[in-house]
């Protein structure tokens, strides 16, 4: 048995994990993905309650995705465009959560 055959065997019920979020959702998809189907891809894609912003890397396999131009900078662009809505609720963490009285006079 090869190393990954037991995650093969698992199932991963993203879908069901997502749908419950609320947030905006972005997906990094690998067309040469010998890992993770395109069916499955494309049923997770479906079965959410709305779709997330999918950017695809045509010549990308699953473990080299990263390597390939504008990965990094569609997650930067994502994170900037939706940090609002991915904050968690209440005040960040190490805050007092009372407003900021601003500069020093």
């Amino acid at each position: 048995m090869a190393p990954i055959d037991w995650m093969l065997e698992e199932r991963f019920e993203s879908d069901h994990y997502l749908s419950g979020l609320g947030v905006p959702l972005m997906l990094l998809r690998a067309g040469r993905d010998e890992v993770i189907p395109a069916a499955a891809t494309d049923r997770l894609i479906a079965a959410l309650p709305e779709t997330p912003e999918v950017i695809l890397f045509p010549n990308a396999a699953h473990n080299d995705i990263d390597d390939f131009p504008g990965y990094w900078s569609a997650i930067s662009r994502f994170l900037g465009t939706n940090e609002v809505a991915l904050r968690p609720p209440g005040p960040l963490p190490g805050s007092t959560g009372l407003p900021d009285p601003g500069p020093a006079q």
